[in-house]
Parts: C-alpha cells; structure tokens; sequence
C-alpha cells in the first residue's frame, strides 16, 4: 500500500511538471534510467546476501542513532 500511495504522488506531482513546468527532457531521462537502473541493482544486491549488513548502511546514511538495534 506505501508503495502504490508513493507512485500515485510521484505519478501527479510528474504529470503537474511536465504540464506546468519548464522541463528539461534530457535530464529527465537521465534520471529516469539511473533511478530504474539503482532501484533494480539495489534490490538484486539485497537478495544475493544478509539484510543486516544493508540495513546498517541505509541506517548510516541516514543518521540513525540507533543502528546495532535488533528487530
């Protein structure tokens, strides 16, 4: 459900842009195939080993005090 509710933003909120807005296209592209391109590796990279090793790293990366904590 979080993920369909996220597209359903992203889908608008591009829709609004690229009907309101001065866009560049060629960045959108490049954008598009990085995101697509990211999205598929990180999720092959996730399903080859452990999860903790990832989650510590996202964690990391985004300030988590409390990283070694089990769930």
């Amino acid at each position: 459900l979080k993920g369909l509710l996220s597209f359903l933003i992203s889908l608008v909120a591009a829709v609004y842009f690229a009907l309101l807005a001065d866009v560049s296209w060629v960045a959108v592209a490049v954008m598009a195939v990085a995101s697509l391109l990211g999205g598929q590796l990180g999720v092959e990279r996730l399903q080859l080993g452990p999860l903790q090793p990832a989650r510590r790293h996202v964690l990391r990366q985004h300030g988590s005090a409390d990283i070694d904590r089990e769930h």
